[in-house]
């Protein structure tokens, strides 16, 4: 029994460390947080253009904006009015921001609504990743509380908004990167068929070649 016991924590110690190493070289990027806005018209502001300067995500009394360059083909610009979608503006809407850089694809929900802003691409030659927190926008009545960046809480207070500094990496040696730690927690655990990370960028490739 006690050998049984020390074995299982010994597991349990190797697993932290590898999935602590893996989730600190994430790629993908999510950040939510609370809007507070008015009870009047809502919009999503988007301007999104290529390249790896950074992102910044911002709101105010009516509006939430997206503004950056963090995509490899993805160029849109474009205002979104909410209230097509239903979206109560007499609460603060929770949203949260998923960025794939994988697959070039940003995603954005908010008040219960998914909004796709960059739809999924192949495999391109650079990918934006590890984005770092920059400057945050000052403190104001109207704007973003409670913002994240997954698990890690960034500010109790009310900002005007935030800004993510970003650092292009070739794709294929992130893709091979994160599929050693997939292959290294999957063996571990035992399982026996191992899903690469960039299984669903080769899916889509496939599908946009049969497209054409």
């Amino acid at each position: 029994m006690e050998l049984r016991l020390t074995d299982n924590l010994r597991a349990v110690f190797i697993l932290i460390i590898l999935l602590s190493s893996g989730s600190s070289e994430d790629p993908d990027f999510n950040f939510c947080g609370t809007w507070l806005h008015g009870k009047g018209s809502l919009s999503v502001n988007v301007n999104l253009t290529p390249g790896c300067n950074g992102i910044s995500i911002s709101a105010n009394e009516s509006s939430l904006s997206i503004d950056g360059q963090i995509t490899a083909k993805c160029k849109w610009s474009d205002v979104i009015p909410l209230d097509k979608f239903g979206l109560d503006s007499s609460k603060d809407s929770y949203f949260c921001l998923y960025w794939e850089p994988l697959l070039d694809q940003l995603k954005l929900q908010v008040g219960g609504q998914n909004l796709t802003l960059c739809w999924p691409a192949s495999l391109q030659g650079s990918c934006c990743t590890d984005l770092a927190n920059g400057a945050n926008k000052p403190k104001a009545l109207y704007g973003i509380i409670n913002a994240m960046v997954k698990t890690d809480m960034l500010s109790h207070d009310i900002r005007t908004g935030y800004i993510f500094n970003g650092s292009p990496i070739n794709c294929s040696e992130l893709c091979d990167r994160a599929d050693q730690e997939s292959t290294q927690v999957n063996m571990f655990q035992g399982v026996g068929i191992v899903e690469h990370t960039c299984a669903r960028s080769f899916i889509v490739e496939m599908e946009e070649e049969a497209s054409t």
